[in-house]
């Protein structure tokens, strides 16, 4: 009998569920989404059995844990809290909790490769199957337009009122406007998020909202925004 698989990761917070009961599933690779500067993962176009097509993100390597003030108790621990995959999944496991997956490109559940479907032997890999996001001419969707500046702005925000730090804001994360992409979150409650000085802690919740200024100064170099953007007052979470 095939073991049902739990849902991750497995620590105290948010978390979501497989997207099979068995994280197992027959998966036909149509297209290579990733771009070629992607370090932590590759992203494909898919046609998951008769369920669809979707976007498949598929994790390759763990986050650096060099925030840590202290060591954790564990090795397991560091692969729960700063892995690609799991501090992916804990943002994405807070937006279904608190009933806000309009802040990003939706997720519906995880899977465990095959070995035939895997791309690094040394290791079980573990992929994430995402909205597949088309623009008017069924092409995948890319970026943003200025129409969509206001609301990229409004959802970076209510990502830090639920205590989720991007640490990641760049062009290549935004797909139709939405957020794609969390494998560098931190999402509360988190050890690094616990141990940094309130000082440097302070500068990297501002740090999301200034990146995002400066995607747009980058991606509109030499044109003129019009888009007036209102820093957030109050306290971060």
């Amino acid at each position: 009998m095939t073991a049902i698989k739990s849902s991750l990761p497995a620590v105290p917070g948010p978390y979501l569920a497989p997207f099979t009961p068995t994280a197992r599933v027959n998966i036909k690779f149509l297209e290579n989404l990733g771009h070629a500067k992607d370090k932590d993962s590759f992203v494909w176009k898919v046609e998951i059995e008769d369920r669809g097509t979707f976007a498949l993100k598929v994790t390759l390597r763990d986050s650096w844990a060099e925030y840590l003030a202290r060591p954790l108790q564990t090795s397991q621990l560091y692969y729960d809290y700063l892995s690609p995959f799991n501090a992916e999944w804990r943002a994405y496991g807070r937006l279904k909790q608190d009933n806000r997956e309009d802040l990003a490109v939706k997720a519906f559940g995880y899977l465990d490769l095959t070995p035939e479907q895997e791309y690094d032997r040394d290791q079980p890999i573990k992929a994430i199957v995402k909205e597949l996001v088309v623009d008017e001419d069924g092409g995948s969707a890319v970026g943003f337009t200025p129409n969509d500046i206001s609301q990229m702005w409004e959802d970076l925000q209510g990502l830090q009122r639920l205590g989720i730090l991007v640490r990641d804001i760049h062009l290549r994360n935004y797909v139709a406007g939405k957020l794609f992409d969390f494998g560098r979150a931190w999402t509360m409650f988190h050890p690094c998020l616990d141990q940094i000085h309130p000082y440097y802690l302070k500068r990297e919740w501002e740090g999301d909202l200034f990146a995002f200024q400066e995607l747009l100064i980058d991606y509109w170099y030499n044109k003129e925004v019009t888009t007036e953007l209102e820093w957030p007052k109050g306290p971060r979470p």
